[in-house]
């Protein structure tokens, strides 16, 4: 039987949320002034002059869209982070496409 109270896990899980929250965000802060490379997904949910994608490290990244498409990487500074998501600006050219998986069927 299960001795611990509804109450306590919705506190437990609050708090755990709450500490997993500031972590992310003091490691994505960290990237702030640094340059990443980006796996272009395709338009932000948010914005269509912006362009969401995935780092490296599966960070999500948005930033301003140019004339990358999806699925090139494009080289990106981090100016502002949240918790959940890098925002920042192209710099460079557009590097290219990323490899095709050799297992699709043609």
């Amino acid at each position: 039987e299960d001795s611990v109270p509804e109450e306590e896990k919705g506190r437990r899980v609050w708090e755990i949320t709450g500490l997993q929250h500031a972590i992310a965000l003091e490691q994505n802060r960290e990237l702030i002034g640094r340059t990443v490379r980006v796996l272009v997904e395709g338009p932000s949910k948010k914005s269509p002059h912006e362009y969401t994608g995935r780092s490296d490290t599966n960070r999500s990244v948005v930033f301003p869209h140019a004339d990358e498409q999806p699925g090139e990487f494009a080289d990106v500074r981090i100016d502002r982070a949240n918790s959940a998501t890098l925002f920042g600006v192209r710099v460079g050219d557009v590097i290219g496409a990323a490899p095709q998986s050799r297992g699709s069927a043609a």
